[in-house]
């Protein structure tokens, strides 16, 4: 009963959440077709620290050092073995080097990049730049995932706030902001429509998500008929029931993408 009453709360929070627009049902992602035949053998999905993205601001955040605490400052450099009044006085130097302190600062943060996981999701499917970008320009697929199918996978789900400038806080308030930190962008990435999928208090890797999570695979306008072939072939041999295949066309009429169901 308690297994079940954990899933109804769950799955009432996500409900919330879609209902109020914060996430949307079902979320995309975009992929090389090398990158697909992974995921459905193995139904698991590749988590990265923040500094493994593409973006080098990724992560990233304005944050003031005045407030540094003594005890990040004695643990990062060691000092806690020296005597009393030498200590002192080290520790003085480092409060008066800003170079010292951005060094603190870099180690919390590193440690932060450590214990947390990320994979990437978009609310859009039919994104130009997104198929060009990350689906080996439009020869790979795009998956889709219904987020109610798996309430465990998809339990930290936050859609990227895109800025000018960098979320900014004071350093002793790292763990309130770390979470905005990780989900905020610069407007360039706007085209992306980013969903992002965060696991905490644990390291990047390969994570298993629930097969029935997975409704649908969209296969680029420029794909080719044995890797269409090849993943029908996987999805039957790794017992993928109910799932949707589509291929995308380039549209006649306007730069657009039309989408056509594929028999399986």
């Amino acid at each position: 009963m308690k297994t079940l009453n954990t899933i109804n709360m769950k799955y009432n929070i996500i409900a919330q959440a879609v209902a109020n627009d914060n996430i949307p049902l079902y979320i995309y992602k975009y992929m090389d077709i090398e990158c697909a035949k992974a995921i459905i053998k193995h139904n698991t999905i590749r988590f990265k620290s923040a500094p493994e993205f593409n973006d080098p601001f990724d992560g990233k955040a304005y944050v003031s050092g005045k407030r540094i605490s003594v005890e990040d400052i004695y643990s990062h450099f060691d000092l806690t073995s020296l005597p009393a009044q030498k200590r002192d006085k080290e520790l003085n130097l480092k409060i008066m080097d800003l170079n010292a302190l951005h060094d603190v600062a870099n180690a919390v943060y590193a440690e932060f990049d450590a214990h947390t996981a990320i994979t990437c999701f978009s609310e859009v499917d039919d994104s130009l730049l997104m198929w060009a970008h990350y689906s080996n320009k439009h020869e790979g697929v795009c998956m889709k995932f219904d987020i109610s199918k798996d309430l465990d996978f998809f339990s930290i789900l936050a859609k990227v706030k895109y800025k000018e400038d960098f979320v900014a806080y004071d350093f002793s308030e790292v763990e309130k902001h770390i979470f905005d930190q990780y989900t905020t962008k610069g407007l360039d990435w706007k085209y992306e429509h980013e969903i992002r999928l965060i696991k905490i208090n644990t390291v990047p890797g390969d994570f298993k998500f629930n097969k029935e999570s997975l409704v649908e695979i969209t296969f680029g306008c420029k794909s080719h008929k044995e890797d269409i072939d090849e993943i029908g072939e996987i999805l039957k041999q790794h017992n993928y029931n109910g799932i949707n295949l589509r291929m995308a066309m380039i549209a006649s009429e306007n730069y657009k993408l039309n989408f056509f169901p594929l028999p399986f």
